[in-house]
């Protein structure tokens, strides 16, 4: 009868064992943060164009991903681009992804962010914003006619880590003295995947501005620099920026992980006390 309960408990502490282990394994949490840069860039050839990023290090196994959005201003080609401000956020774990807030020193300012989110992003309702979803799922925000601070919000589903990189540009034109009234041309370019270092375009105006996000999922990779797309020379705007911080397993992962131990001590000490008990029954 002792022996048939000693074998029950073993058994069932085995089976403690691999419950708890697989329970630890299912409720972890590990995401690796995104690795994010902006460029700008006027351009100054029409058609179809291919962007092409440079990366401190290989990416054959690390998704990347560029989007690109034409913004045009009311005073043509004679217009100058330039930079505001910029910055960036990293979000606890939300079905809202918050960008980052920006405060522009003038009025019909360009917002422009990238949100990288862990699940899949879905527009926000912030006034004044138009949303358009990545291929890989991550959000971009846009407001052409910013005079005031802004922080848009986005989706994502189900709740996770969020964070984001935004820039905030300014058009101006020789002999004026409003600013232009800037509105997007055209939709939002974006291309990813493992190893995916390019994006074709489209762009339609000389003078025209170009805002590039390229986004490695890296926390030691980052892109360098970039090239083409009809632009002669791009500027970097912001970054780099990591979106969240790398997690660890959560609390409940750690709860069931150390039970899983404590149950395996037990299996192996309940063991070795079995044996030990065999070998003196057999002496006496």
């Amino acid at each position: 009868m002792r022996v048939a309960t000693k074998g029950w408990t073993l058994l069932g502490l085995l089976v403690a064992v691999v419950a708890f282990f697989l329970a630890a394994g299912a409720t972890s949490t590990r995401v690796t943060g995104d690795n994010l840069r902006m460029w700008s860039g006027a351009v100054n050839t029409t058609g179809t164009a291919t962007i092409t990023a440079t990366f401190s290090g290989s990416v054959s196994s690390i998704e990347t991903g560029l989007v690109a959005q034409e913004f045009s201003a009311s005073s043509g080609p004679s217009t100058v681009w330039g930079k505001d401000t910029s910055g960036g956020i990293s979000n606890p774990s939300s079905t809202t992804a918050t960008f980052p807030k920006l405060i522009p020193t003038g009025t019909g300012e360009l917002y422009f962010g990238y949100g990288a989110t862990d699940n899949a992003a879905s527009a926000g309702t912030t006034s004044g914003f138009r949303y358009s979803t990545t291929s890989d799922d991550d959000i971009v925000a846009y407001d052409t006619k910013v005079s005031s601070a802004v922080q848009p919000t986005a989706k994502q589903s189900p709740a996770s880590v969020s964070g984001g990189l935004a820039v905030l540009m300014t058009a101006s034109a020789p002999n004026t003295a409003a600013p232009p009234t800037i509105s997007a041309v055209g939709s939002l370019a974006t291309g990813s995947g493992n190893n995916t270092m390019s994006l074709t375009t489209s762009p339609r105006h000389i003078g025209d501005l170009f805002v590039l996000t390229v986004k490695a999922s890296s926390q030691s990779v980052t892109a360098s620099s970039v090239s083409g797309g009809g632009v002669t020379s791009w500027t970097r705007i912001a970054g780099p920026r990591t979106s969240y911080p790398d997690v660890g397993p959560g609390t409940l992962s750690n709860i069931l992980f150390g039970l899983c131990l404590l149950s395996l001590l037990a299996l192996i000490v309940l063991g070795v006390a079995s044996l030990i008990r065999r070998r003196r029954s057999r002496h006496s």
